[in-house]
C-alpha cells in the first residue's frame, strides 16, 4: 500500500494506493467511504475488499473526504457536492497511478451517493457502479439520523458525533439516486439483507444487477474499531462482479 497525498493546496486529500498484484488487469478500483460514524465501522470492510480486488489483479484507490479521516479540513466544511468533487480528483488519482482511462466506482452508504453522481458526471471514464447499501436518497438518510425535514433547513446539527453543516443539510434534503447515473455505466446493487427493486431507486443505467446476503449492515464492525468481522462473503460477491 502506498500514502497518497493529492488534490489541490487549498483542499489537500489524504489516500490510499495499492497496486495491483500480478497478473494486471490493467483495471483500477476507486472505493468511496460512508459519512461519519458509519465511515469508521466500515474501515475494515473496505480495506479488505479493497485488497480482494488487488489480490485479483486490480488498482485499487480509497480516500478520505475533505474535513474527515487524515485528509486536510474540518467536519464543518464536509458537503455533499465537496466529496463529490473529492471523489473527481480521486478518479483522476486512481487512472494517473494505475495507467489507465476507465474505473470501476464501489460506493457504501453515503458513499453511494457520491459515487452515482460521479459517474454521472464523468461518464466516460466510470464503466462499472457499485451502489453497497446506498443511502436511496437524502431525506432518507436524514430520516435515518433523526433529522427532521424542519431541522435541515436550520442550524448546524451534531449526530453520532459528527457535525452537520447548513449546507451540507440543505444539500442532503435535495439529493436523490433518481435519473442517476445515466446510461453509460453497468450498476450493482449490493446489500446486506434486502436490495432495493431498480424501479423504485429510479436509476437510469443499461444493466442493473443485485447480489445481496443475509446480513443486514455486515459492514459495521460490532466492537471498537480495528476490531471485528469482515463481510466475506458479500466482498467476494462484489470482487467477482468487478473482476
Amino acid at each position: 500500500m502506498m500514502p497518497v497525498h493529492f488534490g489541490t493546496r487549498e483542499r489537500l486529500l489524504f489516500g490510499v494506493y495499492t497496486p495491483a498484484a500480478e497478473p494486471r488487469k490493467r483495471r483500477a478500483v476507486l472505493l468511496l467511504n460512508p459519512w461519519g460514524f458509519e465511515a469508521l465501522r466500515a474501515h475494515r470492510s473496505l480495506k479488505h475488499l479493497g485488497d480482494l480486488l488487488a489480490r485479483a489483479g486490480m488498482d485499487v484507490f480509497r480516500f478520505d473526504y475533505y474535513g474527515t479521516g487524515d485528509s486536510f479540513g474540518e467536519a464543518t466544511e464536509v458537503t455533499l457536492s465537496g466529496c463529490v468533487e473529492d471523489a473527481e480528483w480521486a478518479l483522476d488519482e486512481v487512472l494517473r497511478l494505475a495507467s489507465v482511462n476507465k474505473a470501476s466506482v464501489i460506493g457504501l452508504r453515503f458513499g453511494g451517493l457520491v459515487a452515482a453522481r460521479l459517474a454521472g458526471r464523468r461518464p466516460r471514464q466510470v464503466n462499472q457502479l457499485v451502489l453497497w447499501d446506498s443511502v436511496p436518497s437524502g431525506p432518507d438518510y436524514l430520516a435515518e439520523l433523526g433529522i427532521a425535514d424542519e431541522e435541515a433547513s436550520g442550524e448546524p446539527l451534531q449526530r453520532q458525533g459528527f457535525e452537520l453543516s447548513a449546507a451540507f443539510l440543505g444539500e442532503l434534503a435535495d439529493a436523490h439516486l433518481a435519473g442517476l447515473p445515466g446510461t453509460r455505466a453497468r450498476v450493482l446493487l449490493a446489500g446486506s439483507g434486502a436490495v432495493p427493486e431498480p424501479e423504485a431507486l429510479g436509476l437510469q443505467a443499461r444493466q442493473v444487477e443485485t447480489v445481496a446476503v443475509e446480513a443486514p449492515r455486515c459492514w459495521e464492525e460490532e466492537r471498537d474499531f480495528g476490531a471485528g468481522a469482515v463481510p466475506y462473503e458479500l466482498s467476494k460477491g462484489i470482487a467477482a462482479w468487478v473482476t
